[in-house]
């Protein structure tokens, strides 16, 4: 674990046995133990590298809106930092937006400004985000109506921020998840033709950035590789936004060469054309 310090993990780990005692007789709708929900915000937390306080804030966040646990018993054990992220999130759930029944757009923008105004703190933000995420992976154990008000309040509300933070992996996954239960049929038919596209494209990505990685490693150039596939909202954009059809997407693979200076780029670029 990247947080090094003990008495930060102890204060996690007292964080995580607090939640699991107060959370124990809970259920989620998929009939799983409550606490699996907050070990994956913190999971999700964890891989955006928060803070030993953010995590902690991430294990309570539901404990006082679901036990008889107060923000006050909070602040006395974990103290103000970790009692504050709880209170804000506490206070920002009981809004319940996605239970609103107006959903244009207008209202959508108010929730976002309603929602940062009340998240003055980043890590509130990405407590909520991880918490959200988490609820789109498991919206197949709620009923139809509730999965397409809770994707089209993610899409339209929680998306925009995770793109204006930067937290890319993020929005890509909350926008497929969307699009999955807002239009299923086009989610499924770009899911075919990307399987049937990419079936092969993915060992030849290997092998490419191992073929590339292999030439860098001999020349002593410094150099990162990122390889991705297309998200599957994004290729909606593409077909249906801009009118295009799924054979003419030719980005649907791309492969990054990050390195140190501009030299370098040139270079890399330089040995590519002359040895791919």
């Amino acid at each position: 674990m990247y947080i090094k310090d003990e008495a930060d993990r102890k204060r996690i780990r007292d964080a995580y046995e607090f939640a699991e005692e107060k959370h124990r007789n809970q259920l989620r709708k998929s009939g799983e133990p409550y606490i699996h929900h907050l070990i994956e915000v913190a999971y999700i937390i964890a891989g955006l590298h928060g803070g030993p306080n953010t995590l902690i804030g991430g294990l309570l966040h539901d404990v006082v809106e679901d036990t008889d646990v107060t923000v006050d018993f909070i602040r006395s054990r974990w103290g103000d930092d970790v009692a504050l992220l709880v209170d804000s999130v506490t206070k920002i759930q009981r809004l319940k937006l996605s239970k609103r029944q107006d959903d244009s757009d207008f209202v959508y923008e108010d929730h976002r400004k309603i929602f940062l105004g009340m998240a003055k703190d980043i890590r509130v933000i990405i407590i909520k985000l991880a918490d959200r995420l988490h609820n789109l992976r498991t919206l197949e154990y709620l009923s139809v109506d509730r999965q397409q008000a809770i994707a089209k309040e993610s899409l339209q509300v929680f998306v925009p921020i995770a793109h204006r933070l930067g937290m890319y992996n993020i929005k890509s996954e909350m926008e497929d998840i969307c699009l999955k239960y807002l239009e299923p049929a086009v989610f499924n038919e770009i899911m075919q033709s990307l399987n049937n596209k990419t079936k092969n494209r993915k060992k030849s990505l290997m092998d490419l950035k191992k073929r590339i990685a292999d030439i860098l490693y001999e020349h002593k150039i410094p150099f990162r590789l990122e390889s991705r596939v297309k998200s599957i909202y994004s290729i909606y954009k593409k077909m249906y936004l801009k009118h295009h059809n799924f054979d003419e997407i030719y980005d649907l693979m791309a492969i990054r060469v990050i390195t140190k200076t501009e030299l370098n780029c040139y270079e890399i670029l330089g040995l590519i054309h002359a040895t791919l």
